[in-house]
């Protein structure tokens, strides 16, 4: 036991470097069956790391009790482990964007605001949080698209955040829901079936968060490659073959574990939060092997539009992409779209299929023409489009505030299910807070006995939300309410009803 503990605190000691590093150690899972059962949730209040003397010596009885290699893989005794660090909520500063980020066009139109808002993905540990942090803009600008050729039309950010700060403590992680756990085995096997596998050959996974994709291959003749920011999320995949390297990506920092090219990459849920995608795609296209493919998967503009999505204007999305302005893209950094699906992930999302321009490997798609003119027809690059997509907007917020409003007045009970970054959008945007909500419930750790930040919402574990029995839970994760319904099967019979938000207000 002593030893397992020291395993424990050193690897927290080494998940991030600096002067007072205060963190938690939130909860430890067992992953092996055959490991004796623990009783007790381990909690380790306050470690504090005061110093960078302290710091060493936290490295070097790291170093002595478990021998790990590579240091963003902590296998601690086949536990695995998940953090929650005590930071402030960062206070950054917004810049605003006068030139477009893919193409640098000057033209650019905004289209939709919805105020400003608080960092979504921060949950505050207590309310003293209103003295330090602040609300940023969250606008949407459109680039004009002209006829010349170099103009992109993409639908982005109005103004940029530095939101490296964020990734200190990342709020989530693929395992927790296991609807994303099957989106993920299903991206896994699109590569799988488009990609020309060999032995030895590097699967890429870029923003791989806990290593949930890769995991689907860890039991085939491959060499797994996880780069990723997030310093508390620790990998699941339990694999010789797996590397995790903790960085932004870059052609240097997968240099630097490998020389060989990937001959199948994965950008999942992340190219739109690139402030530079022009240069990100250069830099992939120097490591994908001229045989290789490059997947990505992100949320759809077009059914964003259709669909009244607005929570997805968060600041960690920098981009709002359809096929038109990745085909844009990657045509100028020397790749090729070949393929893209059209599917209902978290409300509406697409996965294009790249590869190295003049490749033989795939030829262009019917569905990607027939994709492409549907996009044009849709009128995606339209000042109009955008001016409408506002209008709706305003009216499902309105449609929800009424419906909550007469709820309480009736005296009965409203929980969230699903405290997530995304619907905390609709929170703010609302004025939604603990005077309409009375909490909020979620599977995830590191947001339970935390705060919902703009709404003062607290977030409870799932058991508290069960017990409570509320009358109405506001499903913020709204395209998963399916499963939900399923899940809480049992309080639904005893009355309890669903709340949609989007994309119109209903309740289920």
């Amino acid at each position: 036991m002593r030893s397992g503990l020291l395993h424990i605190l050193s690897a927290v000691a080494l998940l991030r470097s600096g002067p007072e590093m205060p963190l938690r150690l939130k909860s430890l899972r067992q992953r092996s069956a055959s490991l004796p059962r623990l009783k007790a949730r381990l909690t380790i209040r306050k470690l504090k790391i005061r110093n960078q003397t302290s710091l060493m010596l936290w490295m070097l009885l790291y170093l002595w009790t478990s021998g790990v290699r590579n240091r963003t893989i902590h296998k601690i005794h086949n536990y695995h482990i998940f953090f929650s660090m005590e930071h402030k909520t960062p206070s950054l500063s917004a810049r605003e964007v006068r030139q477009c980020r893919v193409c640098g066009n000057t033209e650019l139109i905004s289209v939709v605001d919805i105020g400003e808002q608080y960092l979504s993905s921060v949950f505050p540990e207590d309310l003293g949080y209103r003295a330090t942090a602040s609300r940023y803009p969250l606008k949407l600008a459109l680039c004009r698209k002209k006829n010349d050729g170099a103009s992109c039309g993409l639908l982005q950010l109005r103004h940029h955040l530095d939101l490296t700060p964020m990734y200190d403590a990342y709020p989530y992680t693929s395992a927790t829901n296991s609807s994303m756990t099957q989106i993920l085995r299903d991206v896994a096997e699109s590569g799988r079936a488009v990609a020309d596998l060999k032995p030895d050959d590097i699967i890429l996974d870029i923003g791989g968060n806990d290593g949930t994709l890769l995991s689907f291959f860890k039991d085939e003749p491959y060499q797994l490659l996880n780069i990723d920011p997030a310093k508390n999320v620790v990998a699941l995949v339990d694999s010789p073959r797996y590397r995790a390297v903790n960085a932004f990506f870059s052609e240097a920092s997968f240099r630097s574990v490998s020389q060989k090219k990937a001959k199948l990459i994965f950008s999942i849920a992340m190219f739109y939060h690139l402030d530079n995608p022009m240069q990100f795609s250069r830099e992939v296209a120097a490591v994908l092997d001229d045989d290789g493919v490059w997947i990505i998967q992100m949320a759809y503009l077009p059914a964003m539009i259709r669909t009244n999505m607005y929570d997805n204007i968060v600041h960690e999305h920098a981009g709002y992409y359809a096929t038109q302005q990745v085909k844009w893209i990657m045509e100028k950094v020397g790749l090729e779209v070949f393929d893209v699906l059209e599917n209902d992930v978290y409300g509406g999302s697409f996965r294009i299929f790249v590869k190295k321009k003049g490749s033989p490997r795939c030829v262009p798609t019917e569905r990607l023409r027939t994709t492409l003119e549907r996009e044009l027809s849709e009128g995606i690059f339209e000042e109009a489009t955008y001016r409408a997509f506002m209008q709706r907007i305003e009216k499902t917020r309105e449609d929800l505030l009424a419906l909550i409003t007469r709820i309480k007045a009736e005296g009965k009970s409203i929980w969230i299910y699903g405290a997530s970054t995304k619907g905390n959008t609709i929170l703010q945007y609302c004025g939604l807070g603990n005077k309409e909500i009375d909490a909020a419930a979620d599977s995830n750790a590191f947001k339970i006995g935390k705060y919902i930040i703009g709404s003062d919402i607290p977030i409870k574990d799932e058991a508290a939300m069960r017990a409570a029995k509320p009358n109405y839970l506001l499903a913020l994760p709204y395209s998963f309410v399916d499963g939900f319904m399923k899940r809480e099967a049992e309080l639904i019979a005893h009355g309890t009803k669903f709340i949609v938000p989007l994309p119109e207000v209903k309740i289920v």
